[in-house]
Formats: C-alpha cells, structure tokens, sequence
C-alpha cells in the first residue's frame, strides 16, 4: 500500500479506505448467495447497486482531483480503466468460450459467442435487453449474464469524465450538474420500471443515477467547504436543550457518524431481506440500497461500524478480489446449471461457490495486480485491446457460425440439438402474416407476438391461442394431409371472451388486457371480414378450467365463431415435465440424469381439471369437439416425451419433431371426428 500511495500518475487516487474495500465484500457476498442460494437472500441482486455507488464515488474522486490540480488526462484516465477493468475480464471469457468449446451444444455455444462479442464490447446489456421476451432463455442459461453491469459502467466512463470537463471548463456548477443529470436519470428509471421494467434493469440511461450518487458524493466531500453533514446531523440530533447538558463536541460527532454508517446499514440490510424478484427493481425501490452505500461512505472510516466490521482484514480481502469474484462466480454456477440440465445440487453450487474464491484470489494475484502496477504500460494497454478485440472476433465468429456444430465432442447432439433450441422464427412470425394483418402497437408492447400463415390467401384453419397453440403450426403445415389448408396462427393470448370495459381489469397471466381486447378485435375481423375460415383449433386454455367466469368467456368465443360457421376443435390441455428436456439426454461432462416420463396419473389429474368446461360446453354447444393430445405420448401406465431417440417437447413446448408426430395423432383423430378438416 505504501508503494501504491507514492505513485504521482495522472488521474491517481491517493486516499484509500479499507472499510470502502469492505463494503465492496458486502455487495459481491450479497449477490453471490442470492446467485448460489438465491432463497437465503431474496435481494441479493441489490449488491449490484452497491457496486455502482461505489464506483461513482471512487472515480469521481480520481476526476475531481485531478482537475483540480489542473492535470486531469482523457489517456491517463482510460489507461487506468484499461488495465483495471481487462485483465481479470479478458481471462474469464477466454475460459468461458475454452468450457463452452468442451461442454456446450451448438445452440448454446452460439449464444454464449454472442456474450463474449458483447460483452469485449461491453453492450451486453443491450444484447441481454434485446434477447429479453416470451421466448427467452432463462438468466441461468447464460454464463455471461452478470456482465451487463460492467457494461453500464464503461458506458457510463464514456461519457461522464468528458461532461465533467467540459464543465469545469466553462466554470458550469458541477455539482448542479450531476444533481440536474442525476434526478433526469432516476425519474426515466422510474418512468420505465412501470413501462418496460427489463428496460429500465438494463438500459445505462435507467442507472447512471446511482453512480451519480456516488459522485455527487465525491463533490461534496472533496471540494466543498461547506460544514460536513456528520456536523449538520450532530446539530440536528444533540441540541442542548433537547438534553440537560451538552455533550462533547467530539463525542457528538462520533455518534454522529456511528449513527449514520448504522442507519446505512440497515438499508442495505433491510433491502437484501426485503426485496425478491417480484420488486418491480430498479425504481423507487433502489434508493434503499444507493441511500444505505452513501451513508456509509459518507460516515467516513473513523465510524466504528466501517472500522471495527468493514474495515476488518478479511472483509478487506473479500473487498480486494471481489471483482474477480464477481467476474467467476457466475459463470461457474451456470455452467454448472447447464451440464445437469436443471438447478445444481447443493454440494455443486457449495463447491462452485469455493472454486469462484480461489479463482478470484489467484486471478487477484497473478493477473490483477502483476498487470495493474506494472511496468511497460503502454506495450501492456496496447496488448490488452488487442486480446479484447480478438476475443470479440472469435465470440462473433462462434456466433454466426451457429456455434461451431463441427465440434468433434457435439457431432452426435447436432440433431437433438436443434429440436431442443426452440422453434425457429419461421414458425412465429412471417411477412405474409404481418403484411395482411398489421397489428397495431401501444407504447413498447405488440398485439400479438404469433402471426404466421402458410400461403399468401384467405386463412381456411385458424389457430388460436398461445404459444401452446403456435406450436401445432409447423406440424400441420408439413403434414400432407393439411396442405390444403391455409393455415393461420395468430396472437399470444388466451382466446376467451374480453369484454371492451374490461380493460383495466387484472389480466391472466401475462397477456395484458389491452393486448387480449385488441387481439380480439382482429381475430373477429379476420373471421367475419374473410369468410374463409372453416376451422378453428384452439388449445392454450387454462388447465384448472372450473372458474364459471371463465367457462362463460370461453362459451362467448365459441359462439362467436360458430355463428360464423367455424367448425371449433379444443385440444385439451398437455401435460409437462417442468425440467428441461435436456437432461434425458447425454452431453459432455454429464450422462443422462433424467428419464423424460411422467406417471400417467398427471394426464388423468389435467383432464379431471378440465373437465367442468368441456362438460358446459357439450351442453350449450354440442358441435365442439375436443382432442386429447395427451393420448399421443400417453399410455395406460406412463407418459414419454421421448421417441426414437428424439425428444418431443423442447421446454414445455413441442419440438420441431413433437409437433410434427402430433399433427400425425392429430390427423387419425381428426379422419374420424371432424369430417372434411383432412384432405384424404
């Protein structure tokens, strides 16, 4: 530390504060056990916010005074991030791509290089906002999750050191500035996190606030000459005729600043045990933890909490690698995910929890700080954009080469593979679709996420529902028996009756009400407006179908389309694994762990549920027809949901394949008992 504190480099900070080191080992041990045991600390996430306080307050204080010594450097600056921020990185996507190579089927692979281009680029959490939707892939899936916070950081450095100077330049109040700056952020937090809450997670716009914060900080301590706060709330607190006799000034401001640093404390605290993943995060709600980090700092490194737990050597430690820690404990855990096909076992994640910290000590020792303080800066900077950029080359190459299938150690998973990776966008939306029936949009959300038809005409067999009526589409389009058919499957909401005053109602599930009355409207246009379609399959339903309120909703549909002469088929509802497929089969480091089968007892238990609506509808309209699709991977003893050697459900959807059987289930069903839907 002596060593460190006698460098005179541009742009250096002098002042070090073990207990900021020790509130850092707060905020990655927070996220760290609401990532490995996410039931332990429900709020854990917030340790990010944390992080970003910090690092505003840190850089902040190298900016200001070096611009008050009037030798601030842009290359200086960038040097030092350069070197702080890309050694530990550069080593942790490289090994990521190096597991990924051994470990991961192509679907992932390409992913995960498309991770590693952005994250080399840091946009990744524009990348992670992009992929964010009805199809995405679960946050334990991707191995390089984690870095969107850096690249809110870097984007942030970007900007706020040139706005900083162009202001001390032009003798503009910089305080005022990032106040003005800060209160335009949170309030576009706010807006967002009821609009668009992923947005306002991710979007750099949504958090620069909290590193704000943490500048403002900086600012006030370090140039202001105003009378300190810890001063200002002595006043407030220990006024002499609040209490008989008045207490030591110094002692006063002891308590004053144990007072403050322990009621920063508590907001962290009460924030990592409050919060869970339902908080609509950042929002309001992220003041609590910003609030508790800048009481803490602000307390500064004399109060007992920050000098006698925070600045204690082993959270110091934790505080000292808690970069490289919060760069491999992901990474670890979701790998680890990834190869058992489901949630780690406990004594997986105990032990990716103890690989992450001696990784992070080693890439501490003999990456961090080797490269860091360093001699050879300017051969060491140049080599590391090097490195970064090739790393971005190769991620992007990973990607558009879909995940390198020619991997020796994947060759036989090429197949499964690409049933298990999801339907492709071919089968969700095409132009013929959209060019005749254009949905309209309301602020960020679409009508209708499906919208797909097979030849440019007058649909004949309607689809409706949602993703669990989508997914019959690629199987009837390539059944024979069908092609006859122009084949419509449209919209993402469940198709029950929605009432125009109903709008402002708490929706089912995630389809919100606006989207379910505006899909209504052009589904009725399609059916009355065309006069085409003969056939309506509908499947998506509810599975506990026993609500009279929702019997009636689905009784005003089908007697909307059958006085418009539709034929209605209802697929009753399928059951599911609810574990992904993946683990039926074997991979690379891991055999298969499951079985993909299910008593047939759950089939029986979905049909009981359902029952009460089929038994109303048979009684008010006894045209409907309902298909049990169970039957197709249903015996009378179990339920596979694998066949010959390939698996029907991707998640809790058909696959390509599944779908493709069921249209053949589907098609023997049908010759029997909807006359006229095949063409024999």
């Amino acid at each position: 530390m002596k060593a460190l504190l006698s460098l005179k480099e541009h742009n250096f900070h002098p002042v070090y504060r073990p207990d900021i080191d020790g509130l850092r080992a707060v905020a990655i041990l927070s996220v760290l056990i609401f990532h490995a045991f996410p039931s332990m600390l429900t709020g854990g996430f917030v340790g990010v916010d944390v992080f970003f306080v910090i690092s505003g307050f840190l850089i902040s204080s190298i900016i200001f005074k070096s611009l008050i010594r009037g030798d601030f450097s842009f290359t200086e600056f960038y040097v030092h991030r350069i070197r702080r921020i890309f050694p530990a990185l550069i080593l942790v996507l490289a090994a990521s791509f190096t597991f990924g190579w051994y470990a991961l089927w192509p679907s992932e692979f390409e992913q995960l290089g498309k991770h590693i281009a952005a994250s080399s680029g840091f946009v990744q959490n524009f990348v992670l906002w992009n992929e964010s939707g009805y199809f995405d892939t679960e946050s334990a899936l991707k191995p390089l999750m984690h870095l969107w916070s850096l690249a809110v950081e870097e984007q942030y450095y970007l900007i706020y050191p040139l706005l900083l100077w162009i202001a001390w330049r032009l003798g503009v109040n910089i305080i005022m500035m990032v106040i003005v700056l800060g209160v335009m952020s949170f309030g576009y937090n706010v807006d967002q996190v009821n609009d668009d809450a992923v947005k306002a997670f991710f979007f750099p716009q949504a958090r620069f606030w909290e590193l704000m914060a943490g500048g403002g900080l900086a600012y006030y301590l370090l140039i202001t000459k105003q009378v300190h706060m810890t001063d200002q709330l002595k006043q407030l607190v220990f006024r002499s005729h609040a209490f008989g006799r008045s207490t030591v000034p110094e002692q006063r401001k002891v308590i004053a600043k144990n007072l403050l640093s322990g009621i920063g404390l508590l907001l962290i605290v009460a924030a990592v045990l409050v919060m869970n993943k339902e908080t609509p995060f950042p929002g309001w709600w992220a003041l609590t933890p910003v609030a508790g980090t800048v009481c803490i700092i602000l307390a500064g490194p004399e109060a007992w909490l920050n000098r006698k737990v925070l600045a204690n050597r082993w959270m110091v430690f934790v505080g000292l690698i808690s970069y490289p820690l919060y760069l491999w404990h992901w990474p670890l855990l979701s790998f680890a995910h990834i190869v058992e096909s489901g949630l780690p076992a406990l004594p997986v994640r105990i032990a990716a929890v103890i690989m992450s910290f001696l990784l992070a000590c080693l890439t501490y020792r003999f990456v961090e700080k080797p490269i860091r303080f360093g001699k050879q800066r300017l051969i060491i900077t140049n080599s590391l954009w090097v490195l970064m950029v090739t790393l971005a080359g190769v991620g992007y190459g990973c990607f558009k080469l879909n995940g390198l299938e020619f991997r020796k150690i994947v060759e036989h998973a090429v197949i499964l593979d690409k049933q298990l990776a999801g339907i492709n966008m071919k089968y969700r939306e095409n132009e013929i679709c959209t060019e005749r029936y254009p949905v309209p949009e309301r602020k960020e959300y679409k009508t209708n996420i499906f919208c797909v038809q097979n030849r440019d005409d007058n649909p004949t067999l309607l689809l409706l529902g949602n993703s669990f009526a989508n997914h019959l589409y690629v199987g009837l389009i390539t059944n024979s028996h069908f092609k006859h058919h122009t084949i419509l499957s449209f919209g993402n909401c469940d198709p029950a009756w929605t009432d125009p005053f109903e709008v402002n109602m708490v929706d089912f599930a995630t389809c919100s009400p606006y989207h379910r009355l505006q899909q209504q409207k052009l589904i009725d246009n399609i059916v009355t407006g065309s006069g085409s379609v003969r056939y309506a399959i509908i499947s998506g339903l509810l599975r506990d179908a026993r609500n009279p309120d929702y019997i009636s909703r689905i009784k005003k549909r089908v007697d909307f389309l059958e006085k418009n002469h539709v034929k209605v088929i209802i697929f009753i509802p399928h059951i599911s694994l609810g574990y992904d497929p993946r683990g039926c089969f074997s991979r690379p480091f891991s055999e298969a762990i499951r079985t993909c089968e299910l008593p047939v007892q759950d089939k029986n238990d979905i049909v009981a549920t359902f029952r009460p609506l089929m038994i109303s509808l048979k009684n008010t309209n006894p045209y409907v027809s309902f298909y049990d699709q169970n039957q197709m991977y249903c015996n009378d003893k179990k339920c596979s949901f694998v066949r010959n050697s390939l698996p029907l459900f991707r998640d809790a959807h058909l696959s390509e394949f599944g779908s493709m059987e069921m249209s053949k289930a589907f098609e023997q069903w049908a010759a029997v008992n909807v006359p006229g839907i095949i063409n024999k």
